[in-house]
């Protein structure tokens, strides 16, 4: 029998181990700040290591660790064979697909020994408090940007990034004095930070966790003034908030445009440009809307669709041979998992979603209302933004199916 102390010291290690895969699991941008990358599928190998011991020790062995094993073996599987059917098509050995199939299995054996330990509901709680915590990291930077200004602590990479201390970005607008930084968190990018912020409100309302935290992730998913963010923002708004507080929210909204209008002109024009301004329609060629960067996009990746193997599409390694006009890359649209998959290798990368929104649609544990809200804000993000397969996207995604499959998510975890 193990004591209740070294139970607490094998979910601290869980713990611990979850942050440090975090860190080496894209898309979080630290391995590449200190130059980590060429030790991050070792470390992260290591860790998934230690995870698989746990599992083979437990003698603890239920139905759905069952099923979360055999199907994350036989997805991994299905990502490796499209690895070799871009080989029998002539493109080559395409070692991303392998790099894919790891990650499938890093994400699995994670979960699996999480589920072992009791611990899924504080698996998905550590993903919402991360980003939270990121989040009010980011919002304290863009407080003393918006105030008396701040410089970023360092510039890196060719993009170029800028290391803010508490936050990363790539974009922020000098306006006199001050700085209007799109907080990106550990991430890439604000709309990279938007996107998982998104999953973590989702996760929040799987966990009951109220509309504080719900409000609060809001908050910090506008503050990277993402354009699919603000639209998923007013539909959770829309979904969430009972007619009994609509009165709160016109007064918040009425101090909030108070605040906005006493702003100096120069700002109050700067944040109207990258918010507002960004949903009004253009004349631009290749755009709806002034901020709209994915028409282009798509419309090239379909483009390049329509020229690839229609089962396999281009692959992940396609940059290798496909014609100048595709480097810039099949990402950001519905048509760039087309371009890069084609169609069967489309179905196999996204197995683990088609099963979320199904399991989602059947379960009745939750009211039809927040079904819809959860399924409609996924169904944006993802149309924005197709990443269901990288590390933390695959992991979010089976995290989801495990918590509705086992029921966890039907009790109230906080008050």
């Amino acid at each position: 029998m193990i004591g209740f102390s070294q139970r607490r010291a094998i979910n601290g290690l869980f713990y611990l181990l979850f942050a440090l895969l975090l860190i080496f699991l894209p898309p979080l941008f630290l391995i590449e700040r200190y130059q980590l990358i060429p030790f991050n599928k070792i470390i992260a190998l290591m860790i998934a290591s230690v995870f698989a011991i746990f599992i083979l020790r437990s003698r603890r062995l239920d139905s759905t660790d069952v099923q979360l094993s055999l199907f994350v073996l036989i997805q991994a599987s299905l990502v490796f064979m499209l690895a070799l059917a871009h080989e029998v098509y002539g493109y080559g050995f395409d070692k991303g697909y392998l790099a894919t199939a790891l990650q499938i299995l890093f994400c699995g054996i994670v979960l699996v020994a999480f589920i072992q330990r009791r611990m899924l509901k504080e698996l998905a709680l550590m993903w919402v408090f991360v980003h939270l915590a990121m989040g009010i990291g980011g919002l304290l930077v863009f407080a003393i940007g918006m105030t008396i200004g701040v410089d970023p602590m360092a510039e890196f990479g060719t993009r170029p990034y800028y290391d803010f201390g508490l936050t990363y970005t790539n974009v922020y607008y000098q306006v006199g004095d001050i700085k209007i930084i799109r907080i990106a968190g550990l991430y890439d990018e604000p709309g990279t930070f938007a996107f998982y912020t998104s999953f973590a409100l989702i996760l929040a309302r799987f966990l009951k966790l109220g509309l504080k935290i719900e409000f609060l992730l809001l908050i910090i998913g506008f503050s990277t003034l993402s354009m699919a963010f603000i639209v998923v923002m007013a539909l959770w708004i829309g979904f969430s908030v009972k007619r009994v507080h609509m009165g709160k929210l016109l007064l918040l909204v009425f101090v909030i445009g108070i605040g906005v209008y006493s702003l100096p002109n120069e700002i109050r024009g700067k944040l109207n440009h990258v918010t507002v301004d960004r949903f009004l329609p253009t004349e631009k060629e290749g755009r709806l809307l002034k901020g709209d960067n994915r028409l282009a996009l798509l419309k090239a990746n379909w483009q390049a669709f329509l020229e690839s193997p229609i089962l396999i599409g281009h692959g992940l390694h396609y940059k290798e041979y496909t014609s100048t006009q595709y480097q810039r890359g099949f990402i950001g649209n519905p048509a760039a998992q087309l371009a890069t998959n084609g169609i069967l290798g489309s179905f196999v990368m996204n197995i683990h979603v088609l099963i979320l929104f199904f399991l989602l649609a059947l379960n009745r544990s939750y009211s039809r209302k927040d079904r819809a809200l959860i399924g409609l804000s996924l169904l944006l993000m993802l149309i924005q933004r197709p990443i269901t397969i990288n590390g933390l996207g695959y992991l979010f995604f089976i995290i989801c199916c495990a918590l509705i499959i086992t029921n966890h998510s039907n009790e109230k975890y906080i008050e």
